[in-house]
């Protein structure tokens, strides 16, 4: 819930506009030197913060939507929605959705499936908490949050979706999870799923990154390659095919 207003959303987003400057451009493969930037304000503020950034290439993504297209769920906001106002990414699985609105995985994985055929990209939240953590189970736990959030994903929709490591036992706490263990346990995430998906003739590439986020009050965003931006560290492992 974080800018709490319109005016802070605005002011935040116009800073990271100078910030950055002609350091971004909307992504693109071919161009090895693109810094793909994605913020995801509050879905009040969506249209209000892509006016003031999509002259500089920064794109924007909805912080959660829900699974169903239409209906009697007051208070949900639809993948049509968010797409009519312009946004190109999806948040699923954030830690804060998965454990304050129990978002289980059943209803992560219909959402990452709706986002994808509505032809935006689902960025999937997987990570162990503290307790997951200290009893060693990391890699369980990251493991099966893949296999049931990405189930039904084809290999064709893969190409489309971004896998976010983020371990809920580093947010907000002080306590960091660094460059080399997020490295680790993306090798091991990335082999898991590969050999899951090769038994099924599915092999694919896709994108995954690490995030960090160490301030709740920034507009969480995203980049392509090594990033530092104020107090958001972030470090990705470019793109591999199985």
């Amino acid at each position: 819930m974080n800018p709490s207003t319109e005016e802070k959303a605005l002011e935040l987003a116009s800073s990271l506009t100078t910030l950055l400057g002609e350091e971004t451009c909307p992504m693109d493969e071919d161009n090895e030197f693109c810094t793909e930037v994605v913020l995801f304000p509050p879905h009040p503020f969506l249209r209000q913060v892509k006016d003031t950034v999509e002259d500089i290439g920064i794109s924007i993504g909805a912080q959660s939507v829900f699974f169903e297209d239409g209906g009697a769920f007051t208070g949900s906001v639809s993948i049509s929605m968010v797409k009519s106002v312009g946004c190109e990414y999806v948040l699923c699985g954030h830690s804060e959705r998965r454990t304050l609105f129990n978002d289980n995985d059943e209803a992560i994985n219909r959402k990452v499936r709706k986002v994808l055929e509505a032809g935006l990209k689902p960025i999937l939240c997987i990570g162990e908490t503290k307790e997951e953590y200290d009893l060693k189970i990391k890699n369980e736990v990251c493991a099966m949050q893949l296999s049931k959030d990405l189930a039904g994903v084809t290999k064709e929709q893969m190409k489309n979706v971004v896998i976010a490591y983020e371990p809920v036992w580093a947010i907000g706490t002080g306590l960091v999870c660094d460059a080399k263990d997020a490295s680790k346990y993306h090798v091991f995430n990335i082999t898991c799923h590969a050999i899951c998906l090769f038994v099924s003739n599915l092999c694919f590439p896709f994108k995954m990154r690490y995030i960090n986020i160490s301030a709740p009050y920034l507009l969480p965003c995203m980049t392509k390659r090594w990033h530092k931006l104020q107090e958001f560290s972030m470090v990705d492992l470019s793109p591999r095919t199985a």
